[in-house]
Parts: C-alpha cells; structure tokens; sequence
C-alpha cells in the first residue's frame, strides 16, 4: 500500500498497487503525473496520474529474479534504473519503460543515482561513485579519495555541478564541486564511530 498527500503531509491517503508485499526501495516523482517505483524481485511499477492507478512493467514472483534499488528519469519517458544481484547494472528506458537497454560495472548494490541531463549522471554504490557522459552506455570511477578504505556509498546530494556522497557506517561524508571532477573530504562533521546513511540540500533559487 502506497500513501498519498496532497496537502503537505497533513492527510494521507492509502493508494493500492500492484506491488504487494514487496520490499519497495526507490521512488522518482518526474512531476506531478508520472511517477515510478522500483523494488526487489523484478518490480518496476509507474503511475502516470499522480498515483491513483499504477502500471506493470515489471513485477516478478515474490522471491525471485533481480533486485532494483534506485532509479533517476530525466523526464516522463528517459530513465535509469540501478540494480544489484552478482554484478551493478544499470538499466536505461527511452520510452517509459517500454523497452530497456542495459551497461554492467563490477559487483555490489546501487543505492541512489543522479542525472543532470540526459547525457550526464552519476551512480553510488560499493566503493565507488561512477559518473557516465554518454548516457550510461558506458560508466568510470570518479577515484572517491578513501585512503584505500572501502566505503559503501549511500546517498548523494547534488546542487548545480556541486556534489555530497555519504558513505555509511564510520566514514566522513565526500565533497565535489566540479560533478566529481575531483573530491575534498568533509571530515569533521561527523562523530566518531557515527554512521551516516542520507545527506539532502536545499537548491536556493536566486530572486529575479
């Protein structure tokens, strides 16, 4: 079951969907109409009326097939969709969902992704933060200076061309400000032996 606002969080409202019991990992609201949902065991569900009906486009037997853990769309039909079973993978759509074409890294998970354009985006994941120029056709590490320690990354934060990666349990929080180009380590705002698992900004837009 989905929950639905539409007063800023004051009410909710149960939305049915077609993903029961599944664990459901990532959502990406492109506006106000399309939506998509991914999730373990084949889920990839859309909504293309704010959420009040949803759409298959893929929703495995309970137990089986591969796991889905983040996702990013560029618009109403342009996405991509991060995955984790044996090796990354990441799985492109042109036309909603309709078809998708596919890049493979190395082993892990890929907790949250980001694109810019549809040319430029970049994904985190087990030890590594990734970066793609050509529309995830192909993907490269952007070299996180971790000191040869190996960091589950789990969050990034972009605003503009300046980019925030935490990196979990006991490890500092990674800063660029050139979309990874190079990276500085924030060191001192987290505690020892602290872990932290989400980062968010908010964009001020100037007046004007």
């Amino acid at each position: 079951m989905f929950q639905k606002t539409t007063n800023s969080g004051t009410n909710w409202l149960n939305i049915p969907n077609p993903a029961v019991g599944k664990p459901l990992f990532s959502i990406h609201l492109v506006d106000s109409n399309n939506i998509y949902f991914v999730g373990w065991f084949e889920t990839i569900i859309k909504s293309t009326d704010g959420g009040n009906s949803w759409i298959e486009i893929q929703n495995g037997p309970f137990g089986q097939g591969r796991s889905f853990t983040s996702l990013f769309f560029v618009n109403k039909d342009t996405g991509w969709i991060g995955g984790s079973t044996g090796n990354y993978y990441i799985l492109r759509t042109t036309n909603g969902g309709i078809t998708f074409d596919s890049s493979y890294l190395f082993w892990g998970g890929l907790p949250d992704m980001f694109f810019k354009n549809s040319n430029t985006g970049l994904v985190c994941g087990d030890g590594a933060v990734f970066k793609t120029t050509d529309a995830g056709l192909n993907w490269f590490s952007t070299n996180v200076p971790t000191g040869g320690r190996f960091y589950i990354f789990k969050k990034l934060a972009v605003v503009n061309d300046k980019v925030w990666v935490s990196a979990g349990i006991v490890a500092p929080v990674y800063r660029s400000t050139n979309f990874c180009e190079t990276w500085e380590v924030l060191d001192t705002i987290r505690q020892e032996s602290s872990a932290i698992y989400c980062i968010s900004f908010l964009m001020r837009i100037p007046a004007g």
